[in-house]
C-alpha cells in the first residue's frame, strides 16, 4: 500500500458502511498492517449504509487520533462523511 510509505503516516483508522465491501476493504488493510513492522490500525469504524449523520463516527474516528483515515464508504455516504470529517477538522489534523 503506497499510504505505508508516506512519511509519518504510521496509525491509521478505517472507516465505512456496514457493508460487506467496506468490510472486506477494512479486512485487507487489516492484513497487510499486521504484516507490516511499520504500520498498525488503531480503530475500524463501521455506520449503517445510509447514515445521514455522522458525528459519532467522525468523533470515535478523531478519539483514535489516527495519522491517517482509510475511508470506505459507499455512493452518497461518501459524500456525507468527507463533509463531516472536513468539518470536524479531521483533515488537518496529524
Amino acid at each position: 500500500m503506497r499510504l505505508a510509505r508516506e512519511p509519518g503516516v504510521r496509525t491509521w483508522c478505517t472507516a465505512g458502511d456496514d457493508h460487506v465491501s467496506s468490510r472486506t476493504s477494512a479486512r485487507v488493510a487489516r492484513r497487510f498492517a499486521r504484516s507490516s513492522p511499520f504500520v498498525r490500525v488503531l480503530d475500524e469504524v463501521f455506520v449503517p449504509l445510509g447514515t445521514e449523520d455522522f458525528s459519532a463516527a467522525v468523533r470515535r474516528v478523531g478519539r483514535s487520533a489516527p495519522n491517517g483515515v482509510l475511508m470506505f464508504p459507499l455512493g452518497s455516504d461518501a459524500v456525507r462523511s468527507n463533509r463531516a470529517c472536513v468539518a470536524a477538522d479531521l483533515d488537518r489534523r496529524r
